[in-house]
């Protein structure tokens, strides 16, 4: 199990570093000779590692608490409507259920008692070559399409007391692929510095956070 702590830490300083290039005067005098946007960020729903552990949920008092996901993405931009980059995202799962001394329904549908109690613990981190196609560029606000696709790593890790007499249900890992396809604006606070929203499939369904441009 990763350590929260650790990942807000990390959270914390890319946050520090993009407000102190965002502070940073370019001697572009309009965001539009920006080349280069950097954006960091925080989600909502996500579905990721839903496939590892959706059998789980038929334990009596089951709960996943799900991280918001980090998003970090770096554009270079090609021309005023298009612009290459890459996009990172991470997101993790951890979550518990009870035993029930009644009955226990396997993801294969035999009904047996388990009394055991067991915990789990998820996370996806993706690497995603995307690129962008801005709708509407102006000086304030830019409406904008991506899509991408790249590699994934998942690791999955489940605990059951008595795994061995009651059995534990492996599940296999799928193919290493992430796909992402978005629909965004931005609105530039600044020519340099502004907030970003994302909705559509990643890591997160919705995002938002801070971006930079220079």
């Amino acid at each position: 199990m990763k350590n929260y702590n650790d990942i807000k830490s990390i959270s914390n300083l890319l946050l520090i570093t993009l407000l102190f290039f965002g502070s940073i005067k370019v001697n572009a005098q309009t965001r539009l000779n920006n080349k280069h946007t950097v954006s960091f960020g925080t989600g909502l729903i996500s579905t990721a590692g839903m496939n590892y552990y959706s059998n789980l949920s038929q334990n009596e008092d089951f709960v996943a608490e799900i991280s918001g996901g980090i998003h970090f993405k770096y554009e270079y931009h090609l021309s005023e409507k298009f612009s290459l980059g890459i996009s990172l995202g991470y997101v993790e799962v951890k979550g518990e259920w009870k035993g029930d001394e009644n009955v226990y329904i396997y993801q294969w549908g035999s009904n047996l008692p388990d009394p055991n109690p067991g915990n789990f613990s998820f996370n996806s981190t993706s690497f995603v070559g995307r690129f962008n196609w801005s709708l509407v560029k102006k000086e304030k606000v830019e409406i904008y399409v991506g899509a991408g696709t790249g590699y994934r790593i998942d690791s999955y890790s489940e605990n059951v007391v008595n795994s061995e007499e009651y059995g534990v249900d492996e599940n296999e890992v799928g193919p290493p692929i992430s796909i992402e396809a978005s629909f965004g604006i931005r609105y530039f606070i600044t020519p340099n510095f502004g907030l970003y929203s994302e909705i559509g499939l990643a890591k997160s369904f919705v995002q938002g956070g801070i971006v930079v441009g220079f």
